[in-house]
């Protein structure tokens, strides 16, 4: 996932200030995530895996606007972890990522997962923050 060699800029379609909760199972993802996106003024909780990510959900609801989830994860994967947590907080931001982009397509899905949407690894940062903007704003 290249950065683009982009520095922060005064730009609202990249900037943010929401927090972002991110689900992802490779400690280099996270940490990449993690430092990219509070370049870019969002605050950042890491999960290491489904479970991680309920119980960092369930610590911190109410703080968390947008979750930034990988698909495919042991323990709890990233859309039984969305489901769980639409039941807390139906009105939860999601965008999923994946390496899997073909196991994703619409024929795929689930029907009650249709609606959201997902970004394919590998991405650019900038992609993934117009991406992030676009489900926050919506």
């Amino acid at each position: 996932m290249p950065d683009d060699g982009i520095e922060r800029q005064n730009d609202p379609v990249l900037n943010g200030s929401e927090t972002v909760l991110v689900v992802d199972d490779c400690e280099e993802v996270r940490s990449f995530l993690n430092a990219a996106l509070a370049k870019f003024g969002y605050s950042v909780i890491c999960a290491e895996d489904g479970m991680d990510g309920l119980k960092k959900y369930t610590e911190n609801k109410g703080k968390i606007h947008v979750m930034l989830i990988d698909v495919f994860m042991p323990k709890l994967n990233g859309t039984d972890l969305f489901k769980e947590i639409n039941k807390l907080e139906p009105n939860i931001k999601v965008l999923f990522m994946s390496g899997y982009h073909e196991l994703l397509d619409g024929n795929n899905q689930q029907d009650d997962l249709r609606h959201i949407k997902y970004i394919s690894k590998p991405f650019r940062i900038k992609a993934l923050l117009k991406e992030m903007r676009e489900v926050l704003d919506n």
